[in-house]
């Protein structure tokens, strides 16, 4: 209807639904063996990763990865005979548990997508596996102190430069690959970084950087 206080107003016809909202009437005759609502799928969990949660695109990869292992309506044998399909290809157990809670999260959000996962729901879901407790190698003190000691050439002045950027900083080798020259301030020794899962960290650990970037 048109409003009599504004003018010269052009009124178009109000185009219909998409299918998949103007069909969301009645699913109660199609309930998941756990007791919710299965009216979704891989794509629509992914797309509320994307927008509402803000995941990473390398998070959305991996999420694309995962779901290539089970169906997309899966119980609890085709997750566990998953697991065991990704142990006969030899995947570590570390990889393993990144998929098991990419799986869990995906169960919940199509059995409860409101609330959050807890020990009373019932939807299909795995624990992780035992993980191996390697120590990782570390450099020595008296390593470093040679680094960055070290003279490069003008061929490897770049690789010099992000190494020592990792040991001054602590960031990640793809933060560091990304970085822009507006993300460092120089006055106040600081350098910006797009986390993980595009959260902005702060660090102040520059000083022996000052001369070099």
């Amino acid at each position: 209807t048109s409003d009599p206080l504004v003018p010269n107003q052009v009124l178009y016809q109000a185009e219909p639904l998409p299918f998949r909202i103007s069909h969301l009437r009645d699913f109660s005759s199609n309930l998941t063996p756990w007791g919710g609502n299965f009216v979704a799928g891989f794509a629509d969990f992914i797309k509320h990763r994307k927008y509402f949660v803000c995941v990473s695109p390398a998070t959305l990869g991996w999420y694309e990865y995962c779901f290539g292992w089970i169906p997309e309506n899966p119980s609890q044998a085709d997750l566990q005979n998953a697991v065991i399909a990704m142990r006969e290809r030899g995947l570590k157990p570390t990889g393993i548990n990144s998929a098991i809670t990419c799986w869990n999260a995906y169960t919940h959000w199509l059995a409860f997508p409101e609330t959050k996962c807890g020990p009373g729901c019932k939807h299909p879901k795995l624990a992780r596996l035992k993980e191996p407790q390697n120590n990782m190698p570390v450099y020595s003190e008296q390593q470093i102190h040679r680094m960055v000691a070290y003279k490069p050439s003008n061929a490897e002045l770049r690789t010099h430069l992000i190494m020592l950027f990792l040991f001054d900083v602590g960031a990640r080798i793809s933060e560091v690959l990304s970085l822009c020259a507006d993300s460092i301030d120089f006055d106040n020794l600081l350098v910006r970084l797009d986390g993980k899962g595009r959260s902005e960290e702060h660090t102040s650990e520059l000083h022996s950087l000052r001369h070099l970037v």
